[in-house]
Parts: C-alpha cells; structure tokens; sequence
C-alpha cells in the first residue's frame, strides 16, 4: 500500500472519531441494560490535565468511595479497571482516606499529612505476630488515664489485630488500682519518682516509668488477673519479664504460679540494667515473684508469647515534664530491651489551671517540645503521638465554662508539635470543643469535677482514638495489596518481554 492512502486512511479514521464526538449523545445511548457512552470533542481536545480523582470528585459517586476502598480486594479491582499509574492510583488512594479521615471525626493531625506515618509501627507489628516475639506501646498520661482507662481499649484493639495478650509493665507498687489487674507487694522497698510526691533521685535513676523501687534484702510482688474484665485478651499472660538494675551481682528472681505447677529461678552476675524472662507454655492469671538482694525495680512485664503490649503509664500530678529527668542511657537502652514501637503522651490537664497569659502557655509549649524531642532524639526508630487535653471547666460566676486559654494552648501545643513531626489527637475537639465538658458531665461521661472521665466516657475516647489507627491501617494494608500486585504485574511483563525476546 503506498504511503499517501495511508495517510488519507489514518486521516479519515480521525475525522469519522471526531464526528462521533461531536455528535453521540452526553447521557449516552441505552440499550437493553446497557448504556453506551463516547467521550465529548471537549474532553478529548482537552487532553489528560485533571487527574482521575478531580473528574471523580465532581460527581455523586465521589461520597461512596471512601466506603468502596474499605476492601482492599475491591480497591485492586477498582484501580486495575481505569488502569491508573503507580503514582495516581497512590494519590486516589490517599485523597480518598484524607475524605474518610474527615468523614469519621477522628480529629488526628499527621506531620505534612503523613497517611503512612504509622506504617512503621504496623509493619513491626504484623512482624512480632509471625516472628514470635513482642513490640511494645508506652501510654505515658496524668490522671485521666489512671485504672488502665483508654489504655485497655487501644490493648485490646491491637491485641485483637496483631496478637498478644496481658496487662504489660506494672510498677512494683501500684499507687492506684487498675481494672485489669490485682497486684501486692510484701517486703522493705523505696520509691523514687521523677514527678509529683516522692523521693527524687540525684543521679537521675528513674527507669522507664518514671519511678524505680529500690530493694535491700527480700520482696514477693503478686499479681491477679480480673477474669472480669470485659476486654478479654488482659485477662491472662503467658510471659513475664522483669527490668531491673543489679546493684552487686547477686540478684535473684523466681516466678511461680498460685498452684506451683511452675516455678523457675534466675541468677544475676553482673551488675547494670538487664532484664529477666520467663515463659510458662501456656496462659496463666496469676503469678509471684520473689526477690531477693539489692536491686533498683523498673517494672514487671505481663504479655503474651507475641504480639502487641499496651502499658499504662499513670503519672498523677504531672505536666508531662518527666522525660527529661531521666538518664539518657538509661531510657534508651530500656526502650531498646523492650522494643518499643509506639509511644503515646496523653499530658496538658494539670498545667491548663494555671496558664494565666499567652506567655506562660508558649512556655509549657516549649518544654513539652523539649519532652518530645529527647525522646525522639533517645529512639528515632520509635513513633510519637500526642494525645491533647480535654475540655477543662471552671466556675465563672456560678455557671461552668471553659478554662479561657485552653483552645489557644491546644492551637499552639498542636501546630507546634506537628511542624516537628509528631502525630497529633485533639480530644478537645473530639468532645465538641468549647463548653462541651459540661455536656460531658450531663451526658454521665464525665464527673463532677468536670476534670476527669467517667468509665463510660474514657471508653467513648479510646474507641475515637481507635476509629483513628482503624482507618490508616487500612490505609497501609491497601498499600500493600497495591504494592503486591504492581510488583506481580511487573514481574509478569518482565517475563512476558524475555519470552518475545527469546522467541525472536
């Protein structure tokens, strides 16, 4: 054929498409159950300058996708089918979830809106589960967190989805009860703490709570799980460590449980930070541990074989300037030997009664950055959220109202935390903002102090702070399911192209 009746057919091939362009019908032709449709002259004139999720926003279907790329399954299908890129098929992906985020309140601040920011911690996650091993998440908080409240509902939400089981770290003294666990102690033993009443110690040695329980001659620690508690997964544990410092090389511990069916010692020669093991095989509710000799107690570890540890971390009293007054060295390395994954700081409620300028909530801003910040700087593998103060109220001529420099604290204490790359949860804002502690309180959701949760209400904020992790984890399962088929896809074209290249 030669080369101008190509040309001229090429042509007339454009001319009869652009005609059909022109002329077929914007709603499309029906047919049976079929509708038919061809892209306008405009459209295709236009070119390619908006990407699929501005076209797809535009329209009604836009409110439902959110709700389509719940399954991961459904996603691969939807994507596959307008044959996006890498790159757009991963902007749909993250537009959508920025939507969902939204649309479910779950008033959490990412570093530069950061949807992958917990991938770290979930992917360490899922690897304890099938590596057999534990990844812990510290819950450092005033009172509001007191009797594991919030910290056993985000325990059993991570226990449920990747494993693992126990209440986690205990102090050897409990100063106020918990839910999840009955625990004494007998013997002669010192407390030192970093904040609130309590002995201070001059060389910094608090340990990874934040307290530390020296022992001279002999102690028993027992502990009792509540077969009650309606979150099942605390109810028992399996494996049990103990952080602790030898002062003289002649530490000994034994763990034994309330039939004696187990019963196992450990001797420790050396002296320094070190930890103790034990596993028993099978799932227990109570055990005790006898020590004997002169050691600094960090905290006794009730978890599972593998999995996710959530440990509540109370500290009454404090304004959360607590990280700072402990060891360098020491912190990190306690974090190291019990590999912390996720640390969540719930602190702000004991300082807003006493802000009474500007000035003095840019200070509190300051040092709780200065908090993070040694942190981070101890463990930059280890991720950070930020758990906000919540609605405070204060008596103001005989009727209850917001503290009046707490919105501008959590605005400061927010934008700050997050331009340094912490993840940030407004529980203000979760409660309704201004005034709504009052409704708190109305509602039984609060006490009358108009402070402090009830029950009912720190289950009503750990199951929004759930709803928050919920959503970008299914965010990063996505990815992967994406990511598994763009690397199965490209495999296949790879070996589709050697096999041409061969046959040729």
């Amino acid at each position: 054929m030669k080369v101008g009746r190509i040309v001229l057919f090429i042509f007339t091939v454009i001319l009869l498409l652009a005609i059909m362009c022109a002329l077929f019908p914007q709603e499309g032709v029906h047919c049976f159950n079929v509708t038919l449709r061809f892209p306008s002259l405009e459209k295709v004139l236009a070119g390619h300058d908006k990407t699929y999720f501005d076209t797809f926003q535009e329209t009604d279907e836009a409110r439902i996708l959110p709700e389509m790329v719940k399954d991961s399954a459904a996603m691969v299908s939807f994507n596959d089918s307008i044959m996006l890129t890498a790159d757009s098929t991963e902007l749909v992906t993250d537009k959508c979830f920025e939507h969902q985020l939204k649309l479910n309140d779950s008033y959490l601040y990412l570093p530069e809106s950061q949807l992958n920011y917990f991938d770290k911690f979930f992917a360490s996650a899922e690897k304890a589960k099938t590596e057999g091993r534990t990844v812990r998440v510290l819950h450092y908080g005033d009172s509001q967190i007191e009797l594991d409240r919030i910290s056993c509902v985000l325990r059993e939400y991570f226990q449920e989805l990747f494993g693992g089981m126990g209440p986690g770290l205990l102090p050897l003294s409990q100063t106020v009860p918990t839910y999840s666990v009955t625990q004494s102690v007998a013997g002669d033993f010192t407390k030192y703490v970093a904040y609130g009443e309590g002995k201070r110690d001059t060389f910094h040695n608090y340990g990874i709570m934040g307290k530390r329980f020296h022992i001279v001659d002999s102690v028993t620690f027992t502990a009792l799980g509540n077969e009650a508690n309606p979150h099942k997964h605390v109810r028992h544990f399996s494996d049990v460590k103990l952080l602790f410092n030898d002062c003289n090389g002649n530490f000994t511990a034994t763990l034994s449980n309330a039939d004696d069916s187990y019963s196992e010692k450990f001797i420790s020669d050396t002296t320094g930070l070190d930890m103790f093991e034990w596993n028993t095989g099978y799932p227990i509710n109570s055990m005790t541990l006898t020590l004997k000799g002169e050691a600094d107690i960090y905290g006794i570890m009730l978890d599972g074989n593998y999995g996710v540890s959530v440990d509540n971390i109370p500290m009454r009293g404090s304004s959360g300037m607590v990280y700072t007054l402990i060891d360098r060295k020491q912190l990190r390395d306690s974090y190291l030997m019990t590999n912390v994954g996720l640390i969540i700081m719930q602190f702000g409620g004991n300082s807003v009664p006493l802000f009474c300028d500007t000035t003095s909530v840019r200070a509190f801003v300051s040092n709780m950055l200065r908090q993070v910040e040694y942190v981070q700087s101890i463990n930059p593998q280890c991720q950070i959220l930020f758990v906000g103060p919540a609605d405070m109220s204060k008596n103001d001529g005989g009727e209850m109202v917001t503290y009046p420099l707490l919105p501008f604290a959590i605005a400061c204490l927010r934008n700050t935390l997050v331009s340094n790359g912490v993840a940030y949860w407004d529980m203000y804002g979760m409660m309704g903002g201004r005034n709504s502690m009052v409704k708190w309180v109305e509602a039984g959701l609060a006490g009358e102090d108009y402070i402090h949760f009830t029950n009912a209400g720190a289950e009503k904020v750990g199951k929004a702070i759930i709803n928050s992790f919920s959503i970008l984890y299914e965010l990063y399962l996505s990815r992967k399911h994406y990511d598994f088929n763009r690397d199965t896809l490209s495999s296949r074209n790879h070996f589709q192209t050697d096999s041409i290249l061969k046959n040729k």
